[in-house]
């Protein structure tokens, strides 16, 4: 996650943030989002109609 991204202004994801894995374009199932390139989990966050399911990992040097 970048300073000044979307996601930071959002709130909910802080600079550091790591995507771990996203939703997939249709379905259930989760992508691991290391094993991918950062286009296939944007293209896989832009195509889903519904809700996106994220699972990040927190950056280790923030306090919450």
């Amino acid at each position: 996650v970048q300073e000044g991204g979307n996601a930071e202004k959002d709130g909910r994801v802080n600079v550091g943030d790591r995507i771990k894995a996203t939703s997939a374009t249709f379905g259930d199932e989760m992508w691991d989002s290391q094993s991918s390139d950062f286009g296939r989990v944007l293209a896989a966050i832009k195509t889903r109609q519904y809700n996106v399911r994220l699972l990040l990992e927190r950056f280790p040097s923030r306090r919450y």
